[in-house]
């Protein structure tokens, strides 16, 4: 039996005449990728060939540069050694010492079973590899001992079983196959892209007797803690005795589905100039820099030359960079998804990776480039004109009069809030802006003030010619960025919030038109909130009337409040807003703001009387001006039992929050909105609560898309009749 060593899968020719041919491999299934073309068969690496059958050959020189660089890189080449009665061959690797001539001197890696070689075996031949084909020369020996072993070059070599792809060498990757729930571990010797070769180790494996080669394996590589490969495999071929096994596997998935399927997909862009991929490869610890033919902020494309491939479905790559200038690089973890053979060229091969997550800051980045790249005038958290922004703000009424006083009496600390939100970048913040020419048209901002939500607030210029396009351009920026994000776990984007007049036309056609198509209040719901403002001064003789009081909120309210808004709406409420009991710590987010320079402070209490518990009050505190529209620093009432609530409790209860607050009038939400009538609150309007499961965000974008589509058609100018030839006097009659 052969000393265990490398074996590499290769393809040789079949000649007519004289050519020997040996079946080393059994025959691959019908759907097996290593199945050779008609013509070739695969041989073993170590099978004698033919000198007959016109092989390429070359001179020693470039030989000798071979095994200078497998040196360099502590590389080994192989040598066949043949019974000297028997047909029986050994295999030993050796390490190259350095080569300026014909002497080569080489050292063992394994000396253990070198004296019966010496004595009953002859040299055969010397097999180096040269990337994806292997150089062989047939030597003298000078000189051979337990140490080293000195042999002559002949004067050329011969190029001999080339492969369809080149094999690489893998250290330290650790191997567990799972056949029929037994597990058997090892360690991966090398791959390509169509195979894997790995060695299993019987002291940490069940006995090799159970393994079925008719039966599908799985296997999964780890590098230390990382799981960096998993898939189905075939057993293509196996050797090896009662220590070690090893086993070529053939992998089945050369396409893998990463997320569910989605109606919407995002635009994949050519950008000039376009970036480079460098890709650490998990399997050989080496980088691969290859040319991006397309992006998008989920994923991009590269090419490889098929024979040079390195890339296999499945294969998750933790050390990826997209490299678009010397020093302006962003860094990924990603994974290959598919490999298909470029149609326009026989040797290249198209692979799709997607990015499985990124710095929040570096994929905000790519959004940006990407979002210039089909709309000029859109920017993504681009530096912005504090001046034109402001300027923008009063002239388009989004601070509105009747709250300027307040803005005024903290204008300084208010200016402040801004200059660090839209130039510092926070992570807790996005901000998109549509310009043109020096002008600031419209904004749309996007405030992480929930553990796993974001608010959305969309303005406007109150031109009424462009509104509409710009609207639905930061709704396409917003939408895309919300499309290509929610999957990162850093984006913390699990639901998107927006608030909305009832009786706004276009936000009814968008986010209404959303929530049908979702069709279940679990990926998109509509709440109706009764709004007010609740000023101190004109409630500050209220009291509770008797038998009311306020409480901390206690887990067990909390589980109320959920099955009473699971009975009223059952939409996305609750999960929105931190209020499902057993939530995950809220403070967590407090103080990341704290962090960056910001306040967030939430309160929750429970009106009860007689323990039963009437409303729920969440309090929102939180800069001034970190939100025009107030949402940040708001209070907002969810009754559970409006029955015998009267509004004076409802009153004098917000008049104490004010108070230990500080605030001389507070924004109000009562939810639901019909209770606050039932109870005798008087209201200003009433808003739409949306709230979208980002899981489900593909309606989002697909909405938008349609409206930015219909939007283009309507604005285009017609079409010019197509002109008619004229009409023959045959063709007249």
């Amino acid at each position: 039996m052969d000393a265990p060593g490398k074996r590499h899968i290769i393809y040789k020719p079949i000649h007519s005449g004289n050519a020997k041919k040996v079946k080393v491999f059994p025959n691959p299934s019908a759907t097996s990728r290593l199945k050779v073309a008609p013509g070739s068969r695969l041989i073993n690496l170590n099978e004698k060939t033919d000198a007959t059958t016109g092989k390429k050959s070359g001179k020693v020189k470039y030989l000798i540069d071979r095994l200078n660089y497998i040196n360099f890189q502590d590389e080994t080449i192989l040598i066949n050694f043949h019974h000297k009665k028997y047909d029986h061959k050994v295999t030993k690797h050796v390490l190259p010492m350095p080569c300026k001539d014909a002497r080569l001197e080489c050292t063992w890696t394994d000396i253990s079973d070198l004296v019966p070689v010496f004595r009953n075996y002859r040299l055969e031949e010397v097999l180096i590899p040269d990337n994806n084909k292997v150089l062989m020369v047939k030597p003298e020996i000078i000189s051979a001992s337990r140490r080293r072993i000195i042999m002559k070059l002949p004067r050329q070599y011969q190029e001999v079983n080339k492969r369809r792809v080149k094999r690489y060498d893998c250290h330290g990757i650790d191997v567990r196959m799972v056949q029929n729930s037994v597990v058997y571990r090892g360690e991966l010797l090398d791959f390509s892209t169509m195979a894997f070769h790995i060695r299993l180790i019987s002291k940490i494996s069940p006995t090799f007797k159970w393994i079925n080669p008719d039966v599908k394996v799985n296997i999964i590589l780890r590098s230390g803690k990382d799981t960096i490969y998993s898939g189905e495999c075939l057993i293509f071929k196996q050797t090896g005795d009662k220590e070690y096994r090893d086993i070529v596997l053939e992998p089945l998935n050369f396409e893998i589905q990463r997320f569910k399927p989605r109606e919407y997909r995002s635009a994949r862009q050519q950008l000039v100039p376009s970036p480079d991929a460098v890709i650490r490869h998990p399997l050989t610890g080496k980088d691969v820099q290859l040319k991006i033919h397309d992006m998008s902020g989920s994923g991009f494309s590269v090419e490889e030359h098929e024979e040079d491939a390195v890339l296999l479905p499945g294969l998750v790559t933790p050390e990826t960079t997209l490299k678009f200038a010397s020093n302006f690089v962003l860094r990924c973890r990603g994974q290959v998804i598919y490999s298909i053979p470029e149609e326009d060229d026989q040797h290249g091969v198209k692979c799709g990776i997607t990015i499985l997550d990124m710095a929040i800051n570096d994929h905000m980045n790519l959004l940006a480039i990407l979002g210039q790249a089909e709309d000029g005038n859109s920017y993504l958290c681009d530096s912005v004109n504090m001046d034109l922004l402001w300027e923008f703000f009063f002239r388009n009424g989004i601070i509105y009069s009747d709250s300027y006083e307040l803005v005024h009496e903290h204008k300084d600390q208010v200016k402040r809030t801004y200059e660090n939100l839209y130039t510092q970048n926070p992570h807790i913040a996005r901000h998109f802006i549509y310009q043109d020419k020096g002008m600031i048209l419209g904004h749309l901002a996007m405030l992480r003030f929930y553990e796993r939500s974001w608010i959305l607030c969309l303005h406007s210029s109150q031109n009424t010619i462009p509104q509409l396009s710009q609207k639905l351009s930061l709704l396409n920026q917003a939408a895309r960025y919300v499309y290509e994000s929610y999957s990162f776990a850093s984006a913390h984007l699990d639901y998107l919030v927006s608030y909305y007049d009832s009786n706004d036309k276009f936000a009814i056609s968008v986010f209404g038109s959303i929530a049908r198509n979702t069709q279940s209040p679990k990926g998109c719901s509509i709440d109706s909130l009764a709004y007010f403002r609740h000023r101190r001064e004109e409630h500050k003789d209220c009291v509770l009337p008797e038998g009311y009081y306020l409480a901390s909120t206690t887990h067990e309210d909390l589980a109320v409040l959920e099955s009473f808004y699971e009975h009223k709406s059952g939409g996305l409420m609750m999960q929105a807003f931190d209020l499902v009991s057993g939530s995950s710590n809220i403070r967590k987010l407090s103080n990341e703001y704290l962090q960056l320079g910001f306040q967030r402070k939430r309160y929750l209490f429970s009106l009860k009387t007689k323990d039963q518990i009437k409303a729920v009050l969440m309090i929102n505190s939180s800069d001034i001006g970190l939100n025009m529209a107030d949402l940040t620093s708001c209070i907002k009432i969810f009754i559970t039992d409006h029955r015998a609530l009267p509004a004076p409790a409802i009153h004098a209860s917000l008049a104490r929050i004010c108070k230990n607050l500080k605030k001389k009038s507070m924004p109000v939400f009562i939810y639901p909105s019909n209770y606050a009538g039932e109870i005798g609150l008087s209201y200003e309007q009433t808003f739409n609560l949306w709230v979208l499961d980002t899981q489900y965000t593909d309606q989002f974008a697909k909405q938008v898309k349609s409206l930015v589509r219909n939007a283009e058609e309507k604005n285009s100018p017609p079409k010019a009749p197509a002109r008619q030839r004229p009409v023959s006097q045959s063709e007249a009659r």
